[in-house]
């Protein structure tokens, strides 16, 4: 038997159950299974292959090295960042030593949070 994906609430006729979107059903009969296809055609359900888990959403680039995990830093900052060619915390950490003047002045009050994340 099938295993399916119901994306939107519906009612099967061959067993006279309610299914709720966001969950999964597998199949009990061949007529259950059958109604099912059908309901996968209109994109209601789409069939899932047993023992495979849901795909997970791909971790964003960047990972260890993301600023964005950095406190302190806002989407504003990352732009000014951006344009000293500052994109990673890689990046961040080498120029506190040497630009730690223009730093003070882009994180302004947050700039003692950001030095105490690389201490």
């Amino acid at each position: 038997m099938m295993r399916f994906q119901i994306n939107d609430g519906c009612f099967l006729n061959s067993t006279q159950t309610s299914l709720k979107g966001g969950t999964y059903h597998t199949a009990q009969t061949e007529a259950e299974e059958a109604e099912l296809l059908k309901l996968a055609a209109m994109k209601t359900v789409t069939p899932s292959p047993i023992g495979v888990a849901p795909v997970q959403q791909a971790a964003p680039e960047g990972g260890d090295d993301d600023l964005a995990e950095v406190p302190g830093i806002g989407q504003s900052t990352m732009d000014k960042l951006a344009a000293l060619k500052i994109t990673k915390k890689s990046h961040l950490k080498a120029a506190l030593t040497t630009m730690e003047a223009d730093l003070k002045v882009i994180f302004g009050a947050n700039f003692t949070k950001v030095v105490k994340h690389f201490a």
